[in-house]
């Protein structure tokens, strides 16, 4: 009895494995073949290749990406910011036309949209 439930377990975990790398199963009789999935295999690889979701500024606007020049530990870093221009205060100014105050770190936004 514990070995036939370790053989189920056994399929079981071969049957997660195969799902995970997009294979099928073909049910061919007294074989076990498995073939890739080419319309599983290019919805994982679109999923992971894909542009990351822009975050919007509080305009609703899609942001846009920069990467800081200015010297120090964060050199290199890029983040999001609003894409409109500074106003003529050359201040940042919620609820105007201009710029607002709208920054995301790269690796702080999550993409969820």
């Amino acid at each position: 009895m514990i070995q036939n439930k370790s053989i189920l377990v056994s399929e079981h975990i071969f049957q997660i494995r195969a799902r995970a790398n997009n294979l099928v199963d073909l049910n061919i009789e007294g074989s076990d073949v498995l073939v890739h999935d080419p319309v599983a295999s290019k919805e994982s690889w679109s999923r992971l290749l894909r542009k990351p979701a822009t975050p919007l500024c509080e305009h609703s606007e899609p942001c846009k990406s920069m990467l800081t020049r200015k010297k120090g530990e964060n050199q290199g870093r890029s983040f999001w910011m609003c894409q409109r221009p500074l106003g003529p205060s050359g201040n940042k100014e919620k609820g105007t036309q201009w710029r607002c105050s709208t920054f995301i770190w790269s690796s702080d936004w999550k993409g969820d949209g």
